[in-house]
């Protein structure tokens, strides 16, 4: 598919027509990476002479949002005047929410449409700091 007529197929120059409003899935998170848009939107433009693009604007499609909630616990002792040491410990996604990706907007993939992956597992670790 090579609306623009520019040799390559499947670019983001290559865009559909807008054929309805844009409606985003409501639901849980399985029900999102399912079908994250109505594909029924869009549709492949129509070549002719005069029209080689698709009418959807540029940026017209949202990625389902993110939130992340990082937390450290520290304690300091100090072992002389100048000298102090650090532990803590750190957990970044703590409570391990996952956040979905941005969807697949190939047109030509069979995956149109569908979140194929997620990101943010729980990471935590501890250290030691020495001051002198």
């Amino acid at each position: 598919y090579d609306a623009n007529l520019d040799g390559i197929s499947n670019r983001p120059q290559d865009r559909p027509d807008l054929v309805a409003p844009i409606q985003y899935t409501s639901g849980s998170a399985q029900q999102k990476m399912a079908g994250y848009f109505a594909k029924t939107s869009f549709a492949r433009p129509v070549i002719t002479p005069t029209n080689t693009w698709g009418n959807l604007m540029r940026n017209a499609l949202y990625a389902p949002g993110t939130w992340n909630t990082d937390l450290a616990l520290l304690k300091n002792f100090e072992v002389r005047e100048n000298m102090r040491i650090q532990l803590r410990a750190e957990a970044y996604n703590w409570v391990n929410h996952p956040n979905l990706d941005a969807p697949d907007v190939n047109m030509s993939d069979s995956d149109f449409g569908k979140i194929l992956t997620k990101t943010g597992n729980r990471t935590m670790q501890m250290g030691v700091v020495f001051r002198f």
